[in-house]
């Protein structure tokens, strides 16, 4: 595995896993999903994730969301616990 070097790309890294994990669990994220990955209310994130955010308010069931998001992140933990 490659070294990360500082706090966004630790985040790149994550949010690509999470999307990857998703894909093969054939319930890809949507890009207004995939961009919410990234919000955060300090530190950097995308340019346009305050519109983001308010579409997904709109949207989106933040409950339903947030609960996908832990199933991928369980997934990815059991895959990782097998191959360490």
């Amino acid at each position: 595995m490659d070294a990360v070097c500082n706090a966004r790309e630790a985040k790149e890294f994550l949010i690509s896993k999470i999307v990857a994990e998703a894909q093969g669990e054939s319930v890809p994220l949507s890009e207004t999903e995939r961009k919410m990955l990234y919000f955060t209310e300090s530190g950097w994130t995308l340019p346009d994730i305050m519109q983001v955010n308010e579409q997904f308010d709109r949207e989106y069931d933040q409950d339903e969301y947030e609960r996908n998001g832990e199933n991928h992140c369980q997934g990815l933990q059991a895959r990782s616990s097998r191959f360490s």
